[in-house]
């Protein structure tokens, strides 16, 4: 709710309406703890964030305001790696996508989220300050409050084998070359997709999808479509920023302009192929 209201706004005295804050507080200065965000894609369609589920899709943010930019750094759901808090879960090893999982299952203190925040500090060396987790239905449903979303669409997609929205058998997906507007569904399966290349293409669009979304809601349409928005994001988003954070993170002074923002991704170039014990292919 918060986050969609203040990001069409552009008047940092309504933010500091909003949300009661002191005049005298200083924007950079609280944004200092809030550097590195993990956004979570969960894998669930019921909405029910109570039942532990994967994370398949992993993106974290670097923000640098007093630069005014920002990298994203995408990690591929099945890069295999030592798994935090070993001692309370028994699992010392396995993908990057079931940290969350094992954090919320095992009663890991913090739960899921702070299992992926301690895997990913141990095995990369960076801290994680805050996350935003996200479902498939919360997602679908945001999309399509924003209006939809315009990717331009660099290769021509054609899965398949992609898994029905019921979770039974498989459909076609297809995505022509080019900018495409996507509403909910086909954005979301546009993200998904990877049968006809890989996991490291996935993350790419991945990152392709949260960009058009972050354009779409800095467009001058953002404000008209805060009603349908409020109501798409109430109750379906997890995160642990405090309202404060949001608030700065919107604030008109911060705001990180398009072309500064570097998308990264770890690929085939810097993992080796391995079969799991268990016999999967990561």
């Amino acid at each position: 709710v918060i986050l969609t209201v203040l990001v069409a706004s552009t008047n940092a005295q309504w933010i500091l309406d909003a949300f009661k804050l002191d005049p005298s507080l200083d924007p950079e200065r609280l944004l200092t703890a809030v550097r590195a965000i993990a956004v979570l894609g969960i894998d669930d369609r019921t909405g029910d964030y109570s039942v532990p589920a994967r994370t398949d899709a992993l993106m974290f943010t670097n923000l640098r305001f007093a630069d005014h930019e920002a990298g994203v750094l995408s990690v591929p759901r099945d890069l295999w790696l030592q798994q935090a808090n070993a001692d309370i879960t028994g699992i010392y090893e396995d993908r990057i996508n079931l940290s969350y999982l094992y954090g919320e299952s095992y009663d890991v203190p913090g739960g899921g989220p702070a299992q992926v925040k301690a895997t990913i500090a141990g095995n990369f060396g960076f801290t994680v300050d805050r996350y935003v987790l996200i479902n498939f239905d919360a997602f679908v449903r945001f999309v399509d409050a924003l209006g939809g979303i315009e990717v331009d669409v660099p290769k021509a997609i054609y899965d398949s084998q992609f898994p029905a929205q019921t979770g039974d058998g498989t459909i076609v997906f297809e995505v022509e070359p080019g900018l495409q507007h996507m509403d909910g569904l086909t954005a979301l399966r546009y993200a998904r997709t990877r049968h006809q290349d890989s996991d490291y293409e996935r993350i790419k669009r991945q990152q392709l999808v949260a960009l058009a979304i972050r354009d779409r809601l800095l467009s001058g349409t953002g404000l008209t479509r805060v009603p349908a928005l409020l109501g798409a994001l109430r109750g379906s988003v997890r995160t642990d920023l405090s309202p404060e954070e949001i608030a700065m993170l919107l604030w008109p002074g911060p705001q990180i302009p398009s072309e500064n923002i570097d998308t990264y991704a770890i690929d085939g170039n810097f993992v080796t192929p391995w079969t799991s014990p268990g016999g999967g292919a990561v």
